[in-house]
């Protein structure tokens, strides 16, 4: 299962920092982006395509196959090519 949304309640850097003793930081498709490997079946990104907010996507997997962070890697980068200006 994976959630992807627009979150106007946080930019990336206010999740990162939230976060900051298990945050990765990364890059996908050219956007800094906050990872979070929550466990084994759950990852959270947070990518920065606003000032104003990110874009959000929870990735959950039944006991880590396949790998929650690749899968939300992989629906981060689809939804991208659907945003304005992206």
């Amino acid at each position: 299962m994976v959630f992807v949304a627009a979150d106007k309640s946080q930019t990336m850097q206010k999740f990162a920092d939230a976060r900051k003793s298990s945050v990765q930081m990364i890059d996908i498709s050219g956007y800094p982006t906050a990872q979070v490997a929550v466990d084994e079946a759950s990852c959270i990104l947070a990518l920065d395509v606003s000032d104003e907010g990110s874009l959000y996507v929870n990735g959950l997997v039944p006991s880590g196959s396949p790998n929650p962070c690749d899968l939300s890697r992989q629906f981060a980068e689809a939804a991208l090519t659907n945003l304005p200006d992206a």
